[in-house]
């Protein structure tokens, strides 16, 4: 049993380097050269921003498609885009002047709109100063929504997906508020909502990881 453990590790530690690392670079790098098409040269520099110095969060995120060989290239498809996401978008509200709660919103619908495939798409920048991204967070919400449809079990997840991406939109939308509010905003927010998820922070990339099954599995 120890022995067959410790096969199991190895394994596991070759796959992710072996395969789904040079995949994850690989996504990168695609959505690299999408960047240099933005227009705007705020969005540009944000979306720039946003892979070079986080591309890390990208390639943690992908090592739970590991767990599935079956469907890791889409699982690291999937992953790679909707951290993009996340990252580009808390880059825009970090350096927000206007700490605009509604707009911080709106622009996180994006994320929302990423893992339901079955929802309608919205104007992310309706509310943002900068807007013409040249279609590049619209192409990365349509990423994730092709490579949901790809995974057989993801509308048993679908409806957990969207609670803890509601959840993390609550989050970026709170702590990029007002300075005089947001301690307030997050320890309010943290009281009706933390309880359940302490120490839980896996959860969203484990659920996805099981959208590849037949079956359900969570």
């Amino acid at each position: 049993m120890v022995l067959r453990r410790a096969v199991a590790r190895v394994e596991l530690l070759r796959r992710i380097a072996r395969e789904v690392l040079p995949l994850t670079a690989r996504e990168l790098a695609r959505w690299e050269q999408r960047i240099h098409c933005i227009p705007n040269p705020e969005l540009r520099r944000q979306a720039r921003a946003s892979i070079t110095s986080k591309r890390f969060h990208c390639e943690g995120g992908s090592v739970f498609a590991a767990l599935r060989p079956d469907c890791a290239p889409t699982l690291v498809r999937l992953i790679v885009a909707l951290q993009t996401i996340s990252d580009y978008l808390d880059n825009l509200c970090d350096r927000s002047v206007s700490c605009d709660e509604t707009d911080f919103r709106r622009l996180h619908q994006a994320m929302l709109d990423a893992v339901d495939e079955t929802g309608p798409l919205h104007d992310y920048y309706a509310l943002h100063p900068n807007r013409d991204d040249g279609g590049y967070l619209a192409a990365l919400v349509q990423e994730c929504r092709a490579c949901v449809r790809e995974l057989p079990s993801y509308p048993v997840v679908r409806e957990r997906v969207k609670g803890l991406v509601g959840l993390y939109n609550d989050l970026q939308v709170y702590k990029h508020g007002p300075l005089k509010r947001r301690e307030k905003l997050l320890e309010d927010w943290f009281s009706r909502q933390g309880g359940p998820w302490r120490d839980r922070g896996s959860a969203f990339f484990i659920h996805l990881s099981h959208a590849g099954d037949g079956e359900e599995r969570v």
